[in-house]
């Protein structure tokens, strides 16, 4: 029997968890756990990590050596390019409104000017909550997350990010076929664009927290 199979068997058995149990918390059969603790199979990396997370052990501890712990270089370089993405749109993103406000005013041509808000400004909430998801990823410490409840966050927030996009654009796009919404909530919508916010957050977190 390999060393991963005693640790684990050894670390199961100390929390006081059956294999039923937990299999339920890796979301796995309860074959699989009995294959890996008698030495059958092994687990990938990432059910790995969720068994460290799981059994409150390191991986080095559960695999029976010193390896050290994963480097999060590669997070922390992702969360900075992110970060910069952010910085340089914030500062970009006023730079054509001089010019679609003297077009709104001067040659009474109102599009460019609404969906400059309709678009550009939510897409930056949007750039921000994937920079807050990268520098969490990249924050020492936080845990694992399973595969299913990642992909539900993704879902969860595209779908909510798509509602509050398309609401104004097809009002405005459908507006000449009579499909109009009230004033009120297209003034409400475009005023809050950071409603795009915990909807892009959660996305990034389902697609940047691949452990």
């Amino acid at each position: 029997m390999s060393r991963f199979a005693e640790n684990l068997r050894a670390r199961r058995a100390a929390l006081g968890l059956t294999q039923e149990e937990l299999a339920e918390k890796l979301h796995v059969t309860r074959q699989a756990v009995s294959n890996w603790e008698n030495g059958k199979h092994q687990p990938d990396l990432e059910m790995l990590a969720l068994l460290s997370y799981t059994l409150e052990a390191d991986v080095s501890a559960l695999l029976g050596d010193q390896a050290p712990p994963r480097s999060r270089r590669r997070d922390v370089r992702r969360a900075g390019w992110f970060a910069a993405a952010l910085a340089a749109a914030a500062a970009a993103f006023r730079l054509p409104l001089p010019y679609l406000t003297k077009l709104l005013k001067y040659a009474f041509i109102g599009w460019p000017y609404l969906l400059y808000f309709m678009l550009l400004h939510p897409l930056l909430w949007i750039l921000g909550g994937w920079t807050l998801a990268a520098v969490l990823c990249a924050w020492p410490g936080v845990p694992p997350m399973p595969q299913k409840r990642r992909r539900v966050l993704f879902w969860c927030g595209l779908g909510w990010c798509l509602v509050w996009l398309a609401v104004p654009l097809l009002s405005y796009v459908l507006s000449p076929l009579g499909f109009i919404i009230p004033v009120s909530w297209m003034v409400g919508i475009l005023r809050r664009p950071w409603l795009h916010f915990p909807g892009a957050l959660a996305m990034a977190l389902g697609v940047l927290q691949s452990r």
